[in-house]
């Protein structure tokens, strides 16, 4: 676990963020927010014809998102959805999962099982 929260704050790091101390590393939200971060940094280096640049930003969103949100963000969907007895979390959870198997192969050519 120390060494995959040691990996999470290097991709965070080589971008120049740091996290707020009130967040672990490995939270769903940062996780999330870090991902959106980057294509914000791929979209406008495409749109600044930095091409090197965007390239950089597309690697590590697809690294990012095999190797940190993936495997985890399903795991947490599926316990999510068999947990709760809210019908809003399960559809949530559903959502989440749905969206995660549209997004795998495109950004990094995998499929995950489709729940």
């Amino acid at each position: 676990m120390t060494q995959t929260l040691a990996d999470i704050n290097g991709f965070y790091q080589a971008f120049g963020l740091q996290l707020d101390v009130h967040e672990r590393a490995d939270h769903i939200s940062v996780e999330a927010e870090f991902l959106s971060y980057l294509l914000w940094k791929q979209a406008l280096a495409v749109e600044n014809e930095q091409p090197e640049n965007a390239d950089i930003c597309a690697g590590a969103y697809r690294a990012f998102q095999r190797d940190h949100f993936q495997s985890w963000a399903q795991d947490f969907a599926r316990k999510l959805s068999s947990s709760s007895n809210s019908q809003f979390y399960r559809l949530a959870s559903g959502f989440l999962l749905h969206l995660l198997n549209l997004e795998a192969p495109r950004h990094y050519g995998q499929s995950t099982s489709s729940d």
